[in-house]
């Protein structure tokens, strides 16, 4: 899977699939100047739990982690 990231604080932008994306030219060919102002790009083993729930995910020294709190509601 293909991540685009915030540079600022490792939201989560973006999820491709599929191999063909190197960098974020790939993804945003006509705005990629400004795409990497903005944000940074990791290529990483596809993970569906990811995939499917980017929003409770951040990028954190070039490695998937879990939003501070995202799941609290849950824990005892």
């Amino acid at each position: 899977m293909f991540i685009v990231f915030s540079k600022q604080d490792g939201s989560i932008k973006n999820i491709a699939t599929g191999g063909n994306f190197k960098s974020i030219k790939d993804l945003f060919p006509h705005d990629h100047r400004d795409y990497e102002i903005i944000y940074d790009s990791i290529n990483l083993e596809d993970d569906p739990t990811v995939i499917n729930n980017p929003d409770i995910f951040k990028i954190e020294n070039k490695m998937v982690v879990l939003k501070d709190n995202e799941l609290s509601k849950y824990r005892s």
